[in-house]
């Protein structure tokens, strides 16, 4: 629409920024992704309460410590200043019109009041609110607990994300719809996978191994009509919370052929410990 308003076309400038952005929002969910499989949070606790900004031993995240903040910048430094005009520069090219009305200097005119009025910090006004929640150690708060488990949370919102992404591919691009998704998939297939099949392995190999595994769960009642052993309850619910998370994304039997790998593991788990009676 912005083109046809303009009369610009297939207007190159435009064109090159959208992919520009959109590598950036690339990189950017690939990473996210990427950190919440990747973490030492492999094994997924099921009767712990871990603290926010902490993974799932407890520990805090170095890698999600440190955020960039406006705060921490020099609005005089080179590099911004160059980021800054050139972004002045990109804006002007895609909508015409929409800068030029300032006069030439004025950029900077406004850069230095808002040095003086922010303490030479020219994005201060705009993040006071959100550094203001803060706690005083500046950490990183995850709202949601790092873990395969939890990637359901997150690919829901990012298929949305991409599927309203499609609507604004600006014509004459030759960025093809379908490599909107096509990352999210090489994810899915090449990184989710192996972790969630490792995960399953060790929460398994942690079931298997404790001593308490084949002695009588003080309350089965919870969970059973019978009597059953505390390994049972315990890799019931690892069964259940993989199986709630399937329903929540993608349909995938290579999914759903990690859990019952672990089921066969666990019944010859049983199996063993019954002949060795």
């Amino acid at each position: 629409a912005l083109i046809r308003r303009e009369g610009a076309g297939n207007n190159s400038a435009l064109l090159g920024s959208f992919k520009e952005l959109w590598n950036l929002y690339q990189n950017e969910i690939r990473s996210l992704l990427h950190n919440y499989v990747t973490t030492d949070a492999d094994v997924y606790q099921f009767s712990s309460s871990p603290k926010m900004g902490s993974n799932m031993n407890g520990k805090k995240d170095v890698a999600r410590e440190h955020l960039f903040k406006f705060a921490e910048a020099d609005p005089k430094s080179v590099d911004m200043v160059t980021e800054y005009e050139a972004l002045e520069g990109i804006i002007r090219a895609a909508v015409p019109g929409l800068t030029d009305s300032r006069k030439p200097g004025a950029d900077k005119k406004a850069i230095g009041r808002s040095n003086n009025i922010d303490g030479g910090n020219p994005r201060k006004s705009a993040t006071a609110g959100y550094e203001s929640k803060q706690n005083s150690s500046g950490t990183h708060k995850s709202l949601v607990e790092p873990s395969v488990f939890n990637m359901s949370l997150l690919l829901p919102p990012t298929l949305v994300f991409l599927q309203r992404l499609r609507t604004i591919v600006p014509p004459g691009s030759d960025l093809a719809s379908s490599a909107l998704t096509s990352f999210l998939d090489n994810f899915l297939v090449n990184v989710f996978q192996p972790q969630l099949d490792e995960t399953l392995g060790k929460l398994a190999d942690t079931i298997f191994g404790e001593t308490t595994s084949f002695t009588q769960d003080q309350e089965w009642m919870q969970v059973a009509r019978k009597p059953v052993f505390k390994g049972t309850t315990a890799f019931f619910t690892v069964v259940m919370a993989f199986c709630k998370m399937l329903t929540t994304i993608p349909p995938d039997q290579a999914l759903s052929t990690l859990i019952i790998r672990q089921m066969m593991r666990y019944y010859d788990r049983c199996f063993g410990w019954f002949k060795s009676l």
